[in-house]
């Protein structure tokens, strides 16, 4: 991990902290649908399954997972910065 990717500024942040699959997955697919394309979008959870599940809705959808971070100091914390590269967020349509 490169120093200039803690170094971005997102224009977004989503706080899922405390909500469990699928939540997360949710309301992030909710964010990236009212952001323009180009976009840094933030997301802290504290659902370890998200470690699995962002980097797989980002290969889905066509975004970008810029950064994924974990941390166990005050509990179990993880960040990623996602940046919107394509329209395509309608991941749920082909369950």
């Amino acid at each position: 991990m490169s120093s200039e990717h803690l170094n971005l500024k997102p224009d977004r942040m989503l706080d899922t902290s405390g909500l469990s699959c699928p939540i997360p997955i949710i309301r992030l697919n909710e964010e990236v649908k009212c952001m323009k394309k180009g976009e840094l979008l933030e997301v802290i959870a504290s659902d370890v399954r998200t470690r699995y599940d962002i980097p797989s809705w980002c290969e889905r959808t066509g975004n970008e997972l810029v950064l994924q971070q974990y941390s166990e100091k005050e509990g179990v914390k993880l960040r990623y910065l996602i940046r919107k590269k394509t329209d395509r967020v309608d991941w749920y349509s082909e369950i």
